[in-house]
């Protein structure tokens, strides 16, 4: 009886959901608009219709998808009734192909391996045989000496060859390895992502009559997805202009591959809440006979770049892909295979944020010693949203039906590049957008795929910058005005001059001036050298005060077959003490400033030219104690 009632209840319930699944259609991506850390999807399909009510189910979708954010249309003669969004646990996400190809290089590997060390164990099982035969003749019989050259010769010229079979056989499992951790890594990433559930749209539909061609277009916003900019800045020489490149970092693992899409990059967020803040009654109050205000605020600052590590909470192994992001920037990067990152960062940032699929989503303090970041594995549970279609509701703000914009700044226009996708650039009122016309594949295992968005010429005033008390190097900066007219994003840039690779820096175009400067590194060919004039360098006693003089002589020599324009830095020491007097007694022609003390000369030295500077100072101070005057 009991298994009777096990039976029946089994029927009616794969039956009911066998009702409730619905139609089947199949539905294709044709466009993402990807935002800094969700994208917004707009999928296609096309469908017969039969007469009367129906319930269609659009299924592989990515589990991720934001309800709230569902839009469902049609075009044809029939009706949406209603919407509903649930997630289904029975049907596992499409299987990659990649798996079955990856696990067979990872079983040929294996088996090559094995077939190593089988191979070993024979030369070293020959190689123990010799050995324990080198012993050759009785304990009371010699052996004649054409006998022991004889055996001499084979032990010899066995041996060797043994040990260059060894040789070999090691080095090729260790190559062999090294291509079976490659291989395995991409298969356990692959894996992470299998077996997952995915999100289904139910669309309830009324049709008068048969629809032999049905259009449908579903549109919704997920999450672990996004982008952000980097730039590549090089330089040709002094006498001519900076490229500057955009470059789109997009990864995403939605768990459903982006197939032959056409991509959109929008600077908008539309996970920040649209309504507008509101200030809340502000108290004076007094604690424990003390007056009191709470406050909240933040100060921090830091050393203008964030490295650091990612594990998992649970197992302490480490992530690769996980996407860090500067709070309240554009600013971002992706940890490599080790969980290693290391971000150039505004000096004002405060936070960084880490998410990663399957795991909580972590912010944490910019540190300025090595950050080690513990991400804690996400909880899964049963989710079913219901939608209610509604025809009356606005379509979702789209940077794509923004108008086109075109910058006034003729040095800044876009200019063609070999290999570079046609992008077109819209503005809108409150984002900026980037849409690539050729299309693209993005897998959803997060690794970074960059494009190459837009480049731009940028005029640039190239200025040496020269501060021998810290640096006898001397600095090659480009200064650029107007650079504000790009509309720039925060955001990494790689630095090259002259075909060679400088650094990094950022871009913050929040905390940047109406000049960039940028840092171009050290440049060998323009020479400064530092030294104490001992003339200059003088200690006597007047009453009961010290007073010392001392001097420097600093020699800027320009080696290079082209004039120079170099700014060069020293500094004469402040006094906080009305009981110690410092005098400027000579500043060579430098800009003096009083409040700092640093002395500024510009120069402009000619091709194979030379400047000489001298400057020289003295304090006067108790003469019970010592200053240090360098």
């Amino acid at each position: 009886m009991k298994n009777f009632l096990i039976v029946s209840f089994l029927f009616f319930f794969f039956s009911g959901y066998a009702q409730e699944e619905g139609i089947k259609t199949e539905s294709k991506i044709e466009a993402v608009t990807v935002y800094f850390n969700q994208a917004e999807i707009s999928r296609v399909a096309i469908t017969k219709l039969p007469r009367g009510k129906h319930v269609l189910r659009f299924t592989g979708l990515s589990q991720y998808l934001d309800p709230a954010s569902l839009q469902v249309s049609g075009k044809g003669a029939f009706t949406i009734l209603s919407v509903r969004h649930r997630i289904n646990y029975l049907d596992e996400q499409k299987t990659d192909a990649r798996l079955e190809t990856l696990r067979n290089k990872v079983k040929e590997i294996q088996a090559q391996v094995a077939e190593n060390n089988a191979l070993l164990t024979v030369y070293n099982n020959e190689e123990a045989l010799l050995n324990e035969n080198r012993k050759i003749g009785g304990s009371e019989s010699g052996v004649d000496v054409a006998g022991l050259k004889e055996a001499a010769a084979f032990y010899r010229t066995r041996m060797t060859e043994i040990k260059k079979k060894q040789l070999e056989l090691k080095r090729a499992n260790e190559k062999l390895n090294k291509t079976y951790q490659k291989y395995q890594g991409q298969l356990n990433a692959l894996l992470n992502t299998e077996k997952e559930p995915v999100s289904e749209v139910l669309v309830s539909i009324e049709a008068g009559k048969e629809v032999p061609r049905a259009a449908f277009s579903l549109q919704y916003v997920v999450d672990h997805a996004g982008w952000f900019p980097s730039y590549d800045i090089r330089g040709k020489g002094l006498n001519e202009p900076l490229d500057l490149e955009w470059k789109a970092n997009v990864s995403q693992q939605t768990g459903v591959d982006w197939e032959d899409v056409s991509l959109r990059f929008s600077t908008g967020n539309p996970s920040l809440g649209a309504v507008r803040p509101e200030l809340d009654k502000w108290y004076l109050d007094l604690r424990n006979g003390y007056p009191y205000s709470y406050h909240i605020g933040m100060s921090q600052s830091n050393k203008g770049e964030a490295e650091g590590y990612v594990f998992d909470a649970s197992s302490g192994e480490a992530i690769p892909y996980v996407t860090v992001h500067v709070s309240g920037t554009s600013i971002a990067t992706i940890t490599d295979v080790t969980g290693h990152f290391k971000l150039a960062i505004p000096r004002n940032a405060g936070y960084l944020e880490f998410s990663f699929i399957g795991y909580e989503k972590s912010r944490v303090p910019v540190q300025n010693t090595m950050m080690t970041v513990y991400l804690q594995p996400k909880r899964s549970g049963m989710d079913e949203v219901q939608v209610l279609y509604n025809q009356s509701r606005p379509p979702m703000a789209r940077s794509s039906i923004a108008a086109m914009g075109k910058s006034e700044d003729r040095e800044a226009e876009s200019l063609p590049a070999a290999g570079m996708p046609e992008v077109q650039q819209s503005t809108a009122t409150m984002s900026r957008s980037f849409a690539v016309k050729e299309r693209y594949n993005i897998r959803s295992e997060g690794a970074p795929t960059t494009l190459r968005i837009a480049r731009s010429s940028l005029p640039a005033r190239f200025v040496y910058y020269a501060v021998p008390k810290i640096d006898e190097d001397v600095f090659l900066t480009a200064e650029i005005t107007g650079w504000d007219t790009l509309n720039l994003l925060a955001g990494e840039a790689n630095l090259y001059f002259e075909d060679a690779f400088v650094g990094k820096t950022v871009i913050d175009p929040a905390t940047t001036g109406d000049t960039l400067s940028l840092s171009l590194g050290r440049d060998p060919s323009v020479v400064v050298s530092r030294e104490k004039v001992r003339d200059f360098n003088k200690k006597r006693f007047l009453g009961n005060k010290k007073v010392q003089s001392t001097g420097w002589e600093i020699r800027v020599r320009n080696k290079k077959d082209q004039p120079v324009h170099i700014v060069v830095q020293d500094q004469i020491p402040v006094s906080h003490s009305s009981e110690i007097v410092v005098i400027a007694e000579e500043t060579g022609g430098a800009q003096l400033d009083p409040e700092s003390g640093r002395l500024r000369w510009v120069l402009d030295i000619p091709a194979g030219s030379s400047k000489t500077l001298r400057f020289r100072y003295t304090v006067k101070y108790p003469k019970n104690g010592d200053i240090p005057m360098e």
